[in-house]
């Protein structure tokens, strides 16, 4: 697989990699577990070692703080799956420890779900896709082959970054990506609100040469918001489906004009130059 970074240039630009995007915010969540990164060393729950009582009154949280609904037969069954995830989660902060890291696994809206019901219902991309790369014209590259950047560590949480956003059992993770970008940049070059957020919807709805929640390419979105450019979220809500397009020219807010991709000779050297342009410029989509 051949691993691509884009990245934003004059006005703003965009990052990504040649892979479907529906992937990158399942990686971990596939096995229900969530990576709290942090710079400082936290406390850590030992789940496996809650009583039965304990245990059952933190499944009775997650289901109010997540709003679920069981039958009673449901309930027993989701329980059990959620008690196993805590043994995983465990076994995930322990490996972590003895690896000298210091992320923290935790419990997250999906740990009432199998591996396999992970896949079925958030893994369901369509990979038949033709990307625009390959039919308009294509990004300028940059390539670089080491690393440069002085520091080995940086946290753009909170300056050049967008509050997250759920995607639900909606696979645009190629839509969220896009629009991201285009708002991380615009934070960085035009001086943008860290609250200003752009319609995932009308990708999702509007733009055709992907597949709106069973996945898509992000240069084809690129492609897409060439043409018409994207509207704020208040004016095209997210609803996490497919809906019909609503696009409104005169709320168009924002546009570009073209990317750049990130690249090197081999995926070890894309890394590292997906590395110095994280390390020294701001956030990239990969």
């Amino acid at each position: 697989m051949e691993i691509q970074g884009y990245l934003t240039e004059n006005n703003i630009f965009i990052s990504q990699n040649k892979m479907m995007l529906l992937f990158l915010t399942l990686v971990i969540i596939v096995i229900n577990i969530f990576y709290v990164n942090s710079n400082q060393q936290k406390s850590i729950t030992l789940y496996s070692q809650l009583d039965e009582d304990n245990t059952r009154q933190l499944f009775h949280n997650f289901i109010e703080t997540h709003e679920r609904s069981y039958s009673k037969k449901e309930y027993h069954s989701r329980f059990s799956i959620f008690r196993e995830n805590l043994g995983i989660i465990d076994e995930r902060n322990r490996a972590e420890r003895e690896a000298g890291g210091k992320a923290v696994h935790g419990i997250t809206r999906f740990s009432d779900l199998t591996s396999n019901e992970m896949f079925s219902r958030y893994l369901n991309g369509n990979y038949n896709l033709t990307e625009a790369s390959k039919t308009s014209t294509l990004p300028v590259f940059i390539h670089q082959n080491s690393l440069t950047a002085t520091n080995t560590y940086i946290n753009w949480n909170g300056k050049y970054t967008t509050p997250i956003k759920y995607q639900g059992s909606c696979g645009n993770c190629w839509a969220m990506g896009a629009s991201e970008q285009l708002e991380t940049d615009a934070i960085r070059l035009l001086a943008w609100n860290y609250s200003v957020s752009l319609s995932v919807q009308q990708l999702v709805d509007c733009d055709t040469s992907n597949s709106a929640c069973t996945g898509g390419w992000i240069d084809n979105a690129y492609s897409y918001i060439k043409t018409y450019g994207l509207q704020l979220n208040t004016d095209y809500p997210f609803v996490r489906k497919l809906t019909s397009c609503q696009y409104s020219s005169s709320k168009t807010y924002l546009t570009l004009t073209g990317y750049t991709v990130i690249s090197g000779s081999s995926t070890a050297a894309t890394e590292l130059a997906m590395a110095n342009y994280v390390l020294t410029t701001g956030p990239l989509c990969k």
